[in-house]
């Protein structure tokens, strides 16, 4: 999972001094209406914390952080909290590999799933998320940890309309 020549990256778990490039990328992300959608904000100090848990993922090029997966536990699952990489490294597969490599440490770890909020088109789909076998939860009513956290989005001025909790069976 790594790129080549001049746009050479690759992927690693992350560590607690990373949580200042995940707040900038998650607010650059944020600004433009791209990434994940998360129910946390996007401040060094509560990525820290993921962090600590041990289920996050940094993108690094030279050094420096350029995208990142920050995934917690939750009960059974495992909920990818926040997904995202620097503009200027988009569309070089660093998001792909994120999310591939974040279903490997779920399955790895013994979750039964992998879950996720995202801002999807006008329709509520997230193409992006659905190309690594993710499908979109319908009904929440039997989710009420996803309902909880697309509740939220809303309150912060997202429309309803274009949340989608989706989940990806390990």
């Amino acid at each position: 999972m790594t790129g080549e020549g001049s746009d050479s990256w690759h992927i690693r778990l992350a560590r607690e001094d990373d949580a200042a490039g995940f707040a900038r990328i998650a607010n650059e992300a944020l600004q433009h209406g791209t990434g994940v959608v998360s129910s946390v904000p996007p401040d060094p100090d509560t990525y820290r914390i993921l962090i600590t848990r041990r289920h996050c993922l940094s993108a690094e090029a030279d050094g420096h952080v350029i995208g990142f997966a920050a995934c917690r536990p939750a009960t059974r699952e495992l909920h990818l909290e926040g997904l995202a990489v620097a503009k200027a490294w988009r569309r070089h597969g660093i998001g792909g590999s994120l999310v591939a490599a974040a279903v490997i440490d779920a399955a790895n770890s013994g979750f039964q799933a992998i879950t996720a909020i995202t801002l999807g088109d006008e329709e509520g789909r997230s193409p992006f998320l659905e190309r690594y076998g993710f499908v979109r939860i319908r009904d929440l009513g039997n989710q009420a940890r996803l309902h909880r956290g697309v509740e939220q989005a809303t309150q912060t001025g997202l429309p309803r309309d274009r949340l989608s909790a989706m989940i990806r069976f390990l």
